[in-house]
């Protein structure tokens, strides 16, 4: 929800932007509904490991339906690190070349989607442990240097 917080709060500084904003907009106005959508099979995904987790020890195949679990479980907040990036990455589009009394909602939307983007990647780290793979977490890493360079950029910005 953070995320789609941050979304908003881009497209509204967008639709103030004048021109320049409009691709902003186009981008991610229907991003809040997708994430929505998204975090709503999270519950989902996380009941199929919590069911995996309680197979009986002793079970033929327990562990690879931990590990598909596990790895579904990952795709959620894999989702959200994707978005988050997108939007940081709009967020500075507006604050460098949009109208200077948008900096301070373009700024505070790339700090919110910089902290969804890294809590997303905290439960990539923890639901990755159980399906034994590195692959999301460095997926995850990756979009959590994406969103660090936005607000190393945003910091320095003098607007």
């Amino acid at each position: 929800m953070t995320c789609a917080l941050a979304a908003s709060l881009v497209v509204m500084a967008a639709r103030f932007a004048g021109e320049m904003g409009e691709p902003v907009v186009r981008d991610l106005e229907s991003l809040p509904d997708q994430l929505g959508e998204l975090a709503a099979t999270d519950d989902e995904a996380f009941g199929r490991l919590l069911a995996a987790w309680k197979l009986p020890a002793d079970e033929a195949g327990r562990r690879s339906a931990i590990t598909a679990a596990a790895l579904g479980a990952c795709a959620v907040p894999l989702g959200i690190c994707e978005a988050g990036a997108r939007v940081a990455e709009q967020a500075e589009l507006v604050a460098v070349h949009g109208k200077a009394h948008l900096v301070g909602e373009a700024v505070t939307a790339a700090y919110l989607a910089d902290a969804s983007v890294r809590s997303a990647a905290r439960l990539v780290r923890l639901n990755a442990v159980h399906a034994r793979s590195t692959n999301p977490v460095e997926e995850a890493a990756a979009w959590v240097v994406r969103t660090g360079r936005v607000v190393t950029v945003l910091e320095t910005l003098d607007r």
